[in-house]
């Protein structure tokens, strides 16, 4: 209904004119909303609307014109009160366009607006300078941090754009190219820089660690500085994912993924374990964050993060079915199942039907399938059909609508994966290369399993 009055309004009420602030805004929260439910058809065409309208308002360049400081708090206000607005859509930019694996919409080189101040100035009336997003990595920290621009939001923003600029480098990789290219090209080693300079100024009211997530009730100041902790901590995690994921797990054979767990001291598989290592920390990193964390947090922290949670998971998966020993395979398991639970509680409190539970059951059924009938098996935890099938099904009833896969994805491997009816050795050796990161990808990106 409320999808309904905002696009009547904007019809009846403006034609071919600029949307309001408060109409925008509206369309910000039905946005919001549908992204939380799936990145899918109507959640990805209603962002695009709500996209041209900002850009329409020339949300993207309420700082055009700007000078500091502001000649009058009111007019600071009202332009934060847009700023704010337009971040909001290139969070939700981003994040769609990680999952849908698309093109962002929003063209960040002519942005001219300044990233957004904290809460404790802009409900007081404190001005407070900010800066513009800059094209390149270390001068966009350099520029924030001069700014003296602490507020959580646009810290978050620095990180985020780092993670969309590794996801978009790594996709091209994909491409065919008669060009050869490094196994850890330079421009992903200026992100590895980079992010490691953020992690080093960041802010100290904005590091994150097991003392000060509390998420205490009754404390709404206390709880969002906690969620923008969090939100900060999880988003270095999933850009360390993000760098290293082509060069550790893409286009590899399973041989070459299991010789490089096997051999340690192989030097032709350095710059790949590096990754891998990096990779794994990042996700481990993420068990821990649930760890340290109250149940309750999930209501404070955004539902988008459900997506890093489960690559975390993910890759952990990959550690269970691939370990050397039962200790290792039941420890990473371990994890998993933390990891799954917390995603239960993001799936219960956001009303969210985009099943990812289901998927990370899909996983460890495609992992074991892949690595059944190898000629050289390591040891994995044995097969639990009944507890496989037990929350497979659960996972259905809890999250999975009556929907189809999106037909947007014209990747096979990704309808085959979301297919469980293809779910059978033979597809699978047929593909003949384990390309976990091509698989993780696929899964997220996907639509709703198919009803059976």
């Amino acid at each position: 209904m409320a999808y309904k009055i905002a696009t009547d309004a904007l019809e009846e009420c403006y034609g071919d004119s600029a949307p309001c602030t408060h109409l925008s805004q509206s369309a910000v929260l039905i946005s919001f909303f549908e992204l939380a439910d799936g990145v899918r058809g109507k959640a990805w065409r209603t962002l695009g609307q709500t996209l041209r309208c900002a850009i329409e308002m020339k949300l993207n360049a309420v700082d055009a014109n700007t000078s500091w400081p502001p000649e009058s708090v009111d007019e600071w206000i009202m332009q934060e009160e847009r700023r704010r607005l337009f971040w909001s859509l290139w969070e939700f930019d981003v994040f769609a366009g990680t999952i849908r694996r698309a093109p962002s919409a929003i063209d960040w080189k002519t942005c001219r607006t300044m990233l957004p101040v904290s809460d404790a100035n802009w409900f007081s009336g404190t001005p407070q300078n900010s800066c513009f997003l800059h094209p390149d990595p270390l001068r966009r920290l350099k520029d924030l941090k001069a700014s003296g621009n602490e507020g959580g939001r646009a810290w978050f923003i620095v990180i985020n754009s780092y993670m969309r600029e590794a996801h978009l480098y790594t996709e091209q990789l994909y491409l065919p190219d008669p060009i050869p290219k490094p196994d850890f090209p330079p421009q992903l080693e200026i992100l590895e820089n980079a992010a490691a300079c953020f992690k080093l100024s960041l802010p100290r009211n904005l590091e994150c660690s097991e003392s000060s997530l509390e998420f205490k009730p009754g404390s709404t100041d206390g709880r969002t500085l906690d969620a923008l902790r969090y939100s900060i901590y999880a988003m270095q995690q999933l850009t360390q994912m993000m760098i290293h994921r082509h060069s550790c797990v893409g286009s590899t054979s399973r041989t070459d993924f299991e010789q490089m767990l096997r051999n340690p001291d192989d030097p032709t598989q350095d710059s790949r374990r590096y990754s891998w290592s990096r990779f794994k920390h990042a996700a481990e990193n993420v068990v821990r964050l649930a760890r340290f964390c109250p149940a309750d947090h999930v209501q404070s922290v955004s539902p988008f993060l459900a997506s890093t949670i489960w690559i975390a998971a993910a890759a952990l998966l990959t550690c269970e079915i691939f370990a050397l020993t039962p200790v290792e395979a039941d420890a990473s398991r371990s994890k998993v199942e933390v990891l799954r639970l917390l995603l239960d509680h993001y799936a219960s409190f956001w009303k969210s039907t985009n099943s990812l539970v289901y998927r990370l059951v899909l996983v460890r059924k495609c992992l074991k399938r892949m690595t059944h009938g190898a000629e050289s098996r390591h040891v994995t935890p044995p097969d639990t059909p009944d507890s496989d099938q037990d929350l497979l099904l659960e996972a259905m009833k809890n999250h999975c609508p009556p929907t189809v896969v999106d037909p947007a994805f014209d990747n096979p491997l990704s309808d085959w994966l979301l297919e469980p009816t293809f779910f059978d050795a033979d597809s699978f050796d047929a593909y003949g290369t384990f390309d976990l990161d091509q698989f993780i990808m696929s899964i997220t990106s996907g639509g709703e399993p198919p009803s059976t």
